[in-house]
């Protein structure tokens, strides 16, 4: 599809939006904290304290000011531990990225996992190939810097893309970059309007609402 010729251009984030990280995390987490916080962390405790923001789920463990550093270097473990783990695909999702691209609309990945990493589940879950183009963490800028949507989509207008994403990292991504942020939330959570006051255009809880955001705005 020619940039004049789509309806959309539709960025998917990848954990927490088309696969399921979070079942695995919990458990490897038991293991992983620990090291770099100094103390026991159950997975019911990080389960209480969740939410798809790290700096949240942090501050909800206890720690007061939870430096980049900090967080970088637990994200490097969890990749690390997951590197053989293979998450499963939130169920609906090739159908869905299917059904949009039948709409006209292209479809691309800005994912905060390495390339190693996302190429890794993307190609093992079968989704590679449904994508224009893929950003990672380590071929641009980790998000919320906006470089990867700026590689991704130069010159093509704003009010032409939408990203979908599931954490406030991602809605202050797409404000860095002046777009919408859609957020969807698969796992019931608690923090809708907190997204909502951070920015994003609409919380879903289903690919058919999802759907009908795209349909009604774009």
């Amino acid at each position: 599809m020619k940039p004049d010729e789509t309806r959309a251009h539709i960025v998917f984030d990848n954990d927490g939006t088309m696969i399921d990280s979070i079942s695995n995390f919990f458990t490897i987490t038991e293991e992983i904290l620990p090291r770099h916080m100094g103390r026991v962390v159950t997975p019911e405790e990080a389960k209480k304290a969740y939410v798809p923001d790290w700096i949240q789920f942090f501050k909800n463990l206890g720690v007061e000011n939870p430096s980049e550093e900090f967080i970088q270097g637990i994200i490097d473990d969890l990749n690390e531990a997951n590197k053989d783990f293979l998450p499963p695909m939130i169920p609906g999702t090739k159908e869905f990225i299917k059904e949009i691209q039948g709409l006209n609309m292209a479809t691309y990945v800005w994912t905060g996992r390495d390339r190693a990493s996302g190429i890794q589940v993307l190609d093992g879950l079968g989704l590679s190939e449904l994508f224009v183009a893929m950003e990672f963490r380590d071929t641009s800028s980790p998000k919320p810097n906006p470089a990867g949507l700026e590689v991704m989509l130069p010159n093509i207008p704003k009010e032409k893309i939408l990203l979908i994403g599931d954490s406030i990292v991602d809605i202050k991504g797409a404000q860095a970059f002046g777009i919408k942020c859609l957020i969807v939330d698969w796992f019931g959570g608690d923090n809708h309007k907190e997204l909502i006051d951070a920015g994003a255009a609409a919380v879903v809880t289903t690919h058919e609402e999802a759907k009908s955001f795209i349909l009604e705005n774009f």
